[in-house]
């Protein structure tokens, strides 16, 4: 609205600053996406921070609601394991069925290559005797 004061930040330098922050954590992380958001926070805290706002004052929660949120977050951890199991042992099953089909390829070229071998050989054999009765004549 009209009466809302408007302050202008200087904001530069707060993508580099988010980008460092981001690689000291997990240097292999893709920023894509996260940056301009974490830059924001950046933002907000050095205003936080100038002006005074934002002191930290720890919450008084309740034991019961610590202990359902526990259960809840622990329920959810669990599912979460059950699903990246299965992920993993269906990941393990396709890679088997792989090597099972390559390795029945592999035997499948190999016996092709026995009997063409063998076919080339029984005609040499039959083109030595051949020779050789011709020379013998």
């Amino acid at each position: 609205g009209p009466n809302v004061p408007v302050e202008l930040w200087d904001e530069r330098y707060t993508s580099k600053e988010a980008a460092a922050r981001a690689h000291a954590q997990d240097p292999n992380r893709f920023l894509y996406g996260s940056l301009d958001a974490d830059a924001a926070c950046i933002i907000l805290e050095h205003y936080y921070h100038d002006h005074g706002i934002g002191r930290i004052e720890v919450p008084v929660v309740p034991d019961d609601v610590r202990a359902e949120c526990l259960k809840r977050f622990e329920s959810k951890q669990s599912k979460e394991e059950v699903r990246r199991l299965g992920a993993l042992k269906e990941r393990e099953e396709r890679m088997q069925r792989r090597k099972n089909a390559i390795a029945q390829a592999q035997k499948m070229r190999d016996s092709e290559q026995k009997s063409t071998s063998s076919k080339k050989k029984k005609k040499k054999r039959k083109s030595k005797k051949q020779h050789k009765a011709h020379h013998q004549a």
